[in-house]
């Protein structure tokens, strides 16, 4: 490709030979201008394409974590539920087992772990007392 400089030598160069060479060269001129307005256009179209690409995967990203985010926080929710379902039927089945239980036993069986709960549940048919309870809470 011709520097600026090697254009307008060659420009130049066509009018002092002929005058049909004139209108040859401002027709090189202004081609040359619409190159360059064309390719600044191009450049810029590139840039806003390349902005709008990142743009989108900005916010495919953002999206992307507050997906995850969101499952995460539903799987702990369920979690919880589930403890507290754990929780409910291990009070029942203690209620029906020993009758009913005080404030303190019902308030440490609600604040126990899943583990623990499970435990108790799997164990149910073995406590005969609020004595074999209190082994599970102090767990």
């Amino acid at each position: 490709m011709k520097t600026d400089g090697e254009i307008k030598e060659a420009i130049d160069v066509s009018i002092s030979r002929e005058p049909k060479s004139m209108i040859w060269c401002e027709s090189l001129t202004q081609r040359t201008n619409v190159s360059r307005v064309s390719l600044l256009r191009d450049k810029e179209a590139i840039m806003l394409a390349e902005m709008r690409e990142k743009a989108i995967m900005d916010e495919q990203s953002r999206l992307n974590g507050a997906r995850k985010e969101g499952i995460h926080n539903g799987i702990e929710k369920e979690k919880e539920n589930s403890r507290l379902r754990d929780a409910d039927r291990v009070i029942k089945l203690l209620t029906k087992k020993l009758g009913t239980l005080n404030d303190e036993f019902t308030e440490k069986i609600r604040n126990m772990d899943s583990d623990n709960l499970n435990l108790i549940i799997e164990n149910i048919l073995d406590i005969e007392s609020f004595q074999d309870i209190e082994k599970y809470l102090c767990i």
